[in-house]
């Protein structure tokens, strides 16, 4: 709004912060006196501040207040013997400093709030002028007319707006600062840089002329290598060289060994040949003597295998008789297992046992006797071949049955005993609270009607955890009567009584009350709420109202406004800050 530029913005002077001149010392005090008026615009009359208003409401820039020079009262200094006092620096007002055309609204804000060194001063010069005073420290606690109290820490709100001129001009001095220390840096950067390329170029040729010697040494190295490798390989020459003369010679003396100890293996060869050629002669003619001996046992062997040739062929013929009959009685023993078995499967007996069962009789009389027994093992009908084992089963089944039976028969029992337990339990707590809450209702219900009797009373006095309750009272000067006869507001007090007799005999943390006080008259909302204040204690109301009397019980307060069409706001007020 300040940088609008029509004709009425000429008569706004400018925000107060931006009018008073505070001392370092005082600042903290003086934004806690101001508050929010450190934002409030000062004008040099009432029309200009209608002009900004209708502005502020066409460009929907939200609201401020005007402290027009025109209107507003210049309040003076309390005629209080205040100066003399511990701790007690001066009022507010004389402690700024504000041009002299705008010296009445310093006065306006400041003239009745008093500057003390700390709280403790501060609140004893309270308690010695009644409450009356409005105090602040240097620290920033407030006390109010009436004694509400009001400080903590800061140390997370933004800054104020006092002095904001002083703090640009150190903020800017700071910068001027920083930026020649800049420039400083960049002059010594940028002889550093110089310096550091100097240091690169000679770094560079330091590099190449280094190279130029690795090189040459490297050359040198592989040089003397190969110097070095030549010589070795002389060396090693020289070595196989040696060596190889060495075994020359001794290949020579051996060969000479050799060549001796050949020549006398030869002349051993040559006697043992002589020896080994006897020795063949003789073998010869033994071979020639074997040989015909082997012809004769050749042609023996020929004809006893001719005569094995043909009993070969006859013990074939008679193993071929036995494999048959072997056939045979395989057959047999096969036919006589199955017998066998047919009469075990079918009748259960063996064959020795059958053999001692058999009936003399004919065949034809045996044959009708087994027919006469087919039939009537067909009028028995089908046969359950598992029955012994499906009434085993049964059996079974039926034993965990009843086993289970019995244990929820049991448990059933079991739950019974402790639900009768808890009834009884809980009837006895319920006929004592019951008891106790009948003696609170009646004593609030006394209170609350200025007299009368109220009586609880329950339908069964037996079944107490089943039975109704029944409300009887009897108002000042009226004849007893059940609740559902009592007019609305008669009815609803009785049950604010009834709530509070609750919350006298247990008291809840929390509890909401919506509009619960609507039927009562306006003598009996005070009344609710001087047992709100009271009740207030040991419980958190949250009370929903359009009643003034309870309105004026409360702490805070907690309203909805509409500024502008569909835009709602929500407004709060702790009435027990609020200035006299």
């Amino acid at each position: 709004m300040l940088k609008a530029r029509e004709p009425w913005r000429k008569g706004v002077a400018g925000a107060v912060a931006e009018l008073m001149e505070v001392p370092a010392e005082y600042v903290t005090a003086i934004e806690v006196a101001l508050g929010s008026a450190q934002q409030n615009l000062v004008t040099r009359d009432t029309d200009t501040a209608k002009a900004a208003i209708a502005f502020l409401k066409q460009q929907r820039l939200g609201r401020a207040t005007f402290l027009p020079l025109s209107t507003i009262v210049q309040r003076t200094v309390p005629d209080l013997q205040v100066a003399g006092e511990p701790g007690v620096l001066d009022w507010a007002s004389r402690l700024v400093k504000v041009p002299a055309e705008y010296g009445k609204v310093a006065d306006f804000l400041l003239a009745r709030t008093l500057v003390v060194d700390n709280l403790d001063h501060a609140l004893a010069l309270a308690r010695k002028h009644n409450q009356k005073l409005r105090l602040v420290t240097l620290t920033g606690e407030l006390i109010n007319p009436g004694g509400s109290l009001s400080g903590g820490g800061r140390g997370h709100q933004e800054a104020g707006f006092l002095n904001r001129s002083a703090e640009i001009e150190a903020l800017q001095g700071k910068i001027s600062e920083g930026k020649a220390k800049v420039a400083e840096a960049e002059d010594k950067l940028a002889s550093a840089q110089k310096m550091l390329e100097e240091a690169r170029q000679d770094a560079e040729e330091l590099a190449s002329l280094i190279h130029e010697r690795e090189i040459k040494q490297a050359v040198l190295k592989q040089e003397a290598l190969r110097a070095g490798e030549r010589l070795e390989s002389c060396r090693q020459e020289k070595a196989r060289g040696e060596k190889a003369l060495k075994d020359n010679e001794q290949e020579e003396k051996e060969l000479l060994a050799g060549a001796a100890a050949s020549l006398q293996r030869l002349q051993e060869i040559e006697a043992q040949q002589k020896i080994w050629q006897e020795s063949y002669d003789e073998s010869q003619e033994q071979h020639e003597s074997l040989y015909k001996q082997r012809m004769d046992s050749l042609e023996e062997s020929q004809k006893l295998e001719q005569d094995a040739h043909k009993a070969n062929r006859v013990r074939q013929q008679i193993q071929e008789e036995i494999h048959k009959l072997e056939l045979a009685g395989a057959k047999l023993e096969m036919a006589l297992g199955e017998w066998k078995e047919n009469l075990f499967s079918e009748y259960g007996l063996t064959p020795e046992r059958a053999a001692e069962e058999a009936l003399d009789m004919e065949p034809a009389m045996l044959k009708s006797r087994l027919h006469e027994l087919n039939e009537k093992i067909k009028a028995l009908g089908p046969v359950n071949p598992n029955a012994l084992e499906e009434h085993e089963e049964l059996s079974k089944r039926h034993g965990f049955m009843e086993k289970q039976s019995n244990d929820l028969i049991e448990a059933k029992e079991n739950l019974e005993k402790i639900l009768a337990e808890m009834d009884e339990a809980m009837s006895k707590q319920f006929t004592e609270a019951f008891a106790q809450i009948q003696v609170y209702f009646r004593e609030i219900f006394v209170r609350l009607f200025g007299g009368g009797e109220a009586e609880l009373k329950l339908t069964d006095n037996e079944d107490v955890l089943n039975a109704g309750v029944e409300i009887l009272v009897t108002l000042p000067q009226k004849k007893r009567q059940n609740l559902s006869a009592l007019s609305g507001g008669e009815r609803a007090l009785t049950v604010i009584a009834l709530l509070f007799s609750f919350l006298r005999y247990r008291p809840s943390p929390f509890s909401v009350l919506d509009e619960i006080d609507a039927p009562l008259d306006e003598a009996n909302v005070v009344r609710f709420g001087t047992f709100l204040r009271e009740f207030a204690e040991e419980t958190q109301f949250i009370v929903v109202t359009h009643r003034k009397g309870t309105m004026e019980a409360v702490d805070t307060m907690y309203g909805v406004t509409i500024e502008d069409a569909g835009v709602s706001r929500i407004l709060s007020v702790k009435l027990d800050e609020l200035v006299d």
